[in-house]
């Protein structure tokens, strides 16, 4: 699927990509995957100055046929704007993508919600609802994705948005999902009788999206504060980790990563302790990666704080 979206033409409609779509896929999954490619890789994350301050429009209706009428036509415009100039933000992705599956007679609903982005979300200051994603019906079964952070993500060090396609943000199963994303309709965390809290979300840890796409395992549910004991040490149990896994981390302030040292448990996993020195201070924080790349991150609490 992937590989023939990549190759399509350029379209001067959102009507026109639909079909298509649907001329190249007869099932939904395959349709959905090629409408959530398409938009990953051809809508920036970008909005100006005069999108993000633009007027609100007013809706005048006399009856709530009229009214239904009208959203419909706003959201209609909004959504021909982005395709038209191939940019938005998470809304205008999860429109677009709420479009193309309306046009493929499939079911989707946009997802208002939080999005724990920076450590400092870790049992912090309650964000406010900073995000949208979306929920698919597929065969009788609600999915969940996000094509904006399947499109790239926010860079830190460059202060932008930078390209870079995830394949793991489609169809993400609820359990890991919920760990980065919490829906201001708990019914939409798609966890049955095993709902969070927000405090829940809120005390774990920063998971990256590495950790999932390794199919790393934290033994239990560790909180994302670590108390410092006396010496210092800090210990986290892994249920599983790849073959080769080097693990590494980094605390606030230092330059490098250092290579944690990780040991085979006799009954089953791994377990790796770190030294973390003297002189931190609350709210410091350690990350671990494996070899590059981030998949955890924790606050640090001093004991006697």
């Amino acid at each position: 699927v992937d590989e023939r979206v990549r190759n399509y033409p350029h379209f001067e409609s959102l009507s026109n990509l639909s079909i298509r779509i649907q001329n190249d896929f007869s099932d939904d999954e395959n349709r959905l995957r090629a409408a959530f490619f398409w938009i990953a890789h051809n809508i920036e994350y970008k909005k100006t100055l005069e999108e993000i301050f633009k007027t609100r429009e007013r809706v005048m209706y006399n009856s709530e046929f009229v009214k239904n009428q009208q959203i419909r036509k706003l959201k209609q415009e909004k959504i021909d704007y982005t395709f038209k100039k191939r940019r938005g933000v998470c809304i205008d992705y999860s429109a677009m993508l709420n479009e193309l599956c309306l046009k493929f007679g499939m079911k989707s609903i946009s997802v208002i919600g939080i999005l724990k982005t920076n450590i400092a979300d870790v049992r912090g200051k309650k964000l406010l609802k900073n995000h949208v994603w979306n929920a698919v019906q597929i065969e009788g079964n609600w999915k969940l994705l996000d094509v904006t952070l399947a499109s790239g993500y926010w860079s830190v060090r460059y202060n932008r948005f930078v390209k870079k396609f995830s394949a793991y943000h489609f169809l993400t199963p609820p359990s890991e999902f919920i760990k980065t994303h919490f829906p201001a309709d708990e019914k939409w965390q798609l966890l049955g009788k095993q709902t969070i809290t927000v405090n829940h979300f809120y005390n774990s840890p920063m998971f990256f999206t590495e950790y999932f796409r390794k199919k790393i395992k934290l033994t239990s549910e560790k909180k994302g504060i670590i108390s410092l004991t006396s010496n210092n040490m800090f210990v986290v149990s892994f249920e599983g980790l790849p073959s080769k896994h080097d693990v590494f981390y980094n605390i606030t302030g230092t330059s490098g990563l250092r290579k944690a040292l990780v040991r085979k448990k006799k009954d089953k996993g791994y377990v790796t302790k770190i030294k973390l020195g003297k002189h931190l201070k609350s709210n410091d924080y350690l990350t671990m990666y494996l070899k590059n790349e981030p998949i955890l991150s924790f606050k640090i609490q001093k004991k006697s704080e």
